[in-house]
């Protein structure tokens, strides 16, 4: 599977836990820490792992609670709020749920205005060459614990981010509506006239089309697109979005579709079933 078709979410800044993706000002217990400014960053990597979570606790029960923007499922984002408040009670999580190019066009705006309302955001990798100018250089704890491949940037580059989660996308069709000899078992399949006004996918579909121009080459990728494009598919405005109608069977099959939604409503029972084109 071609990574650029695989959703590539990060956090970003400073954190080993989820309160953690950045903080803006940082005053250590140490009299002689620093208050703003680079010399905060060279600081907190100077630490050990143990004082620099301690300060990062202290601030943060300090500050109260801190803001996160992000591309993700309001519904994913609570099981990170859980988890983390149950750690630590006294520090309010704020998210504020935005569509994946809103990221980066939000978190600069507000970077190059030194406006910034959020300690840290979660976007997809593609954007990070748009992103890097507004993170902190924090390296988290477990960054030497993670795989290189799921780091990106690093304090000597000037800023950082992670990968925490990665999704492939997958076919997924109602089982009341398609027969299993009819499933489309790749994309091409796909493109098939039969399903002209069954299909959905998401508005979502800039790394798609590059994908499969990647793939195939301007001219033959450019030649599905219009294929998939005649099959007049409803468009949404996000997986969630997609995965509730697909629910509610408002189209028969979804295409691009990140492969935890389909799995979650078969689990609960839906008409759905999916695999991995």
């Amino acid at each position: 599977m071609k990574s650029s078709l695989i959703s590539r979410r990060l956090r970003i800044g400073a954190g080993a836990v989820v309160a953690a993706f950045a903080l803006m000002s940082v005053t250590a217990a140490n009299a002689d820490a620093p208050k703003q400014g680079p010399e905060v960053w060279k600081y907190l990597n100077g630490l050990s792992k143990a004082e620099r979570l301690a300060v990062l606790e202290k601030e943060a029960n300090r500050e109260g609670g801190f803001t996160v923007y992000g591309a993700i499922g309001i519904d994913k984002f609570q099981i990170f709020t859980k988890l983390f408040n149950k750690r630590y009670p006294k520090i309010k999580v704020d998210f504020v749920r935005l569509r994946g190019s809103q990221v980066p066009d939000k978190v600069m705006i507000e970077h190059r205005s030194d406006r910034m309302n959020a300690s840290g955001a979660l976007s997809t990798v593609d954007y990070m060459a748009l992103l890097n100018e507004a993170l902190a250089p924090y390296e988290p704890t477990t960054w030497g614990d993670t795989d290189a491949r799921f780091r990106v940037g690093g304090y000597k580059d000037g800023w950082t981010a992670m990968v925490f989660y990665l999704t492939p996308t997958s076919l997924a069709w109602r089982t009341d509506r398609v027969a299993k000899g009819d499933v489309p078992k790749t994309l091409n399949d796909v493109m098939d006239a039969k399903w002209k006004g069954r299909v959905g996918a998401t508005a979502n579909l800039e790394r798609f089309m590059d994908a499969l121009i990647q793939a195939d080459g301007e001219k033959a990728g450019m030649a599905k697109i219009r294929k998939l494009a005649a099959l007049q598919p409803r468009i949404y405005r996000s997986n969630a979005a997609l995965s509730k109608a697909l629910a509610a069977g408002e189209f028969d099959l979804a295409f691009n579709f990140n492969s935890d939604r389909p799995k979650g409503l078969k689990e609960k029972g839906a008409p759905v079933d999916y695999h991995f084109p």
